[in-house]
């Protein structure tokens, strides 16, 4: 009868997949884009990159790219280094444990580093 999507299923059914990544060779796009990823968790965002059909997602994406392109142009780079992957660290505190004074330190490194990004954006 009738199929109910979530907005999430709707935007997976128009992702490109399969043979048509290949004959794009869009490996070899991911990989020269995966180095220009200064976190970790900004590496797998690119390495789980695929394209899509959905017209309004890719207006959304070309909109923030246009958008990061100026910024870039006007004030110059983002202050993302030096960034650790928390998400180990914070898991583990989510579960009951305690960080080290490092491992705070990293947590602190990277809400300062925010709260400067926030402060430009």
């Amino acid at each position: 009868m009738y199929e109910y999507l979530t907005f999430e299923e709707d935007a997976r059914k128009k992702q490109i997949r399969g043979r048509v990544l290949n004959v794009l060779e869009f490996n070899k796009i991911i990989e020269m884009t995966v180095p220009f990823a200064v976190t970790a968790m900004g590496k797998e965002r690119v390495e789980e990159l695929v394209p899509t059909t959905d017209s309004s997602s890719v207006k959304q994406m070309l909109n923030d790219t246009y958008e990061a392109f100026v910024y870039i142009n006007k004030y110059g780079k983002l202050p993302l280094g030096g960034f650790t992957d928390l998400r180990p660290k914070l898991a583990y505190a989510d579960a009951g444990g305690s960080l080290s004074v490092q491992e705070l330190s990293d947590v602190r490194i990277f809400l300062d580093s925010v709260s400067r990004i926030k402060l430009i954006v």
